[in-house]
């Protein structure tokens, strides 16, 4: 399938906040490699050393997100509501123009491109937070290693759109900057509930994303 008109500069730019890479043509296929590679980097270079804590653990995998069966509703309706639920995201600030680009790399031949990216934050990021809070609590005057951290999560974040998590986490290595612990544990605190409220909104649209994907894919073959 030929690149939509601006997709080789979209590739470029997708990358910019995840990670110091030089700029190549990305191809969809070896972009969703590379956010792999990142998360695998990530937990070398910065191993978990303490595990999940229950109130934080995801266990989620791409285009399996666990959801209770809703009914069905005409196809239009849910088209409705999927085009809504995602214009309130970007109205109330959870995501931006980040998360658009990576539906225009999704195409037939990668239909679940965007939901395997977003899993694989949903799956990482908890991680992040606990060693983040953990650390807070055993190594309170670490600064740098709280800084490192969270600039991971803020990577992380970054790489599907999180725009209130990655304002939260620049917020957080300020107070790092300024060696202020309260303030780093007030930022955990709101980056915490800014994480679990955008999972939830996230797994409902894909939920409904799910629904209408067997239409639409009877109406593209038919083409």
């Amino acid at each position: 399938m030929p690149d939509t008109p601006g997709a080789p500069l979209l590739r470029r730019r997708l990358v910019t906040d995840m990670v110091d890479w030089n700029m190549v043509l990305l191809t969809r296929r070896e972009l969703s490699i590379r956010i792999k590679i990142l998360h695998v980097i990530n937990n070398i270079l910065f191993p978990s050393i303490y595990m999940p804590s229950s109130s934080l653990h995801v266990s989620l995998q791409p285009s399996q997100f666990s959801l209770p069966a809703c009914t069905i509703m005409d196809y239009s309706t849910l088209r409705r509501q999927i085009t809504f639920m995602k214009k309130s995201f970007f109205d109330q600030g959870y995501l931006d123009e980040q998360f658009n680009q990576l539906e225009e790399l999704q195409d037939e031949s990668s239909p679940n491109f965007v939901e395997e990216v977003v899993a694989l934050f949903l799956k990482d990021s908890p991680r992040l937070l606990t060693n983040i809070e953990h650390t807070i609590g055993k190594y309170p005057q670490d600064f740098h290693r709280l800084d490192s951290l969270v600039h991971q999560l803020k990577g992380s974040g970054s790489s599907i759109g999180a725009v209130r998590m990655k304002n939260e986490c620049s917020v957080f290595k300020a107070h790092c900057n300024d060696k202020n612990l309260e303030g780093c544990r007030r930022s955990l605190q709101r980056m915490k509930r800014e994480h679990a409220t955008l999972k939830q909104k996230l797994e409902s649209y894909f939920q409904l994303l799910r629904q209408v994907a067997p239409r639409e894919h009877a109406v593209n073959s038919r083409k």
